[in-house]
């Protein structure tokens, strides 16, 4: 790992580069005020940066990762009470919680999970190379484990998106914050 910071046109940046196994390109970061969370974790893949932040756990969700392309936070992954899913003045108050933590913006989405060892892309947990999961258990996240879906563009909050097994769980509501 090589890490090289550095002030320029008073911002600063950061070259980052990876050897070995998960090489990576160098990339450079520019860090401000925008990225709004202590990283206590980092996983890089490509453009995409998965961060794990030093404080995870709040009084209804745990933040499992942040999912950043490039400079944007593209995506909040958490886990919640399943029980909470319909609760909908409780999601929004996740909801806005999450604006006010990280630096989401209008392309970024939230995913919601009842388990934290599910909460990530299907592709990652089943299909790609090195999967924790057998493809057997993709039924079971669908239908259980991923909950719902938030995306900050439209406001719009689905629960249950993927699920096969009792689409009547399936609804969408328009969830904004003041």
């Amino acid at each position: 790992y090589s890490f090289v910071f550095y002030k320029k046109d008073e911002q600063v940046f950061c070259d980052v580069q990876i050897t070995g196994p998960d090489q990576m390109d160098k990339r450079t970061i520019r860090l401000d005020k925008r990225m709004k969370t202590d990283v206590g974790s980092e996983i890089y893949k490509g453009d995409t940066l998965k961060v794990i932040p030093e404080k995870t756990e709040y009084e209804n969700f745990k933040v499992a990762y942040l999912e950043y392309h490039k400079e944007s936070l593209q995506r909040v992954f958490i886990v919640i009470d399943s029980a909470n899913i319909y609760n909908t003045a409780m999601i929004q108050s996740i909801i806005c919680e999450l604006r006010a933590l990280f630096d989401v913006d209008k392309k970024s989405d939230i995913s919601f999970f009842s388990e934290k060892k599910y909460a990530d892309y299907k592709t990652t947990l089943f299909i790609d190379e090195g999967h924790p999961f057998p493809i057997e258990e993709y039924e079971n996240w669908m239908n259980y484990f991923y909950l719902a879906e938030y995306e900050l563009e439209t406001n719009e909050y689905k629960t249950y998106p993927s699920c096969r097994k009792n689409q009547n769980r399936q609804r969408t509501i328009w969830i904004g914050c003041e």
